[in-house]
């Protein structure tokens, strides 16, 4: 999060030019920024962590209770979201149309054979 800080404008870029020199403006913005800091990555956090892929560590923990995984030891953050996410997407019913589409999200376009009796909806 504190890179996303370093990018925006300080507060007091937002002054017209003639207002940024006056000493006293210098110090009401000086002493303010943190303030506005801390108010940022209080709005960022929670939105990062409403967005599984965007989530960190203490998030994710709370996804996994939710889809009831349990992270292997040695797992990374990112394979940690990838099963979270094939959890939360794991949904029914499928349609053949969707089922073709999610074989495509995770295995990749065609590196994959269904087979099986689609009428009697059974996959092998």
């Amino acid at each position: 999060m504190p890179d996303e800080i370093m990018t925006r404008k300080r507060l007091i870029d937002y002054l017209p030019p003639f207002m940024q020199d006056f000493a006293e403006i210098k110090a009401i913005m000086r002493t303010e920024q943190p303030e506005l800091d801390r108010a940022w990555v209080d709005i960022l956090i929670p939105l990062a962590d409403a967005f599984i892929m965007d989530c960190d560590e203490r998030s994710i923990e709370k996804y996994e209770f939710f889809v009831g995984v349990r992270p292997d030891p040695g797992d990374t953050l990112a394979t940690r979201k990838a099963r979270v996410l094939i959890w939360w997407n794991n949904f029914i019913p499928y349609t053949y149309r969707v089922l073709v589409r999610r074989l495509n999200e995770l295995c990749g376009d065609g590196n994959y054979e269904i087979y099986g009796s689609l009428k009697s909806y059974e996959l092998l």
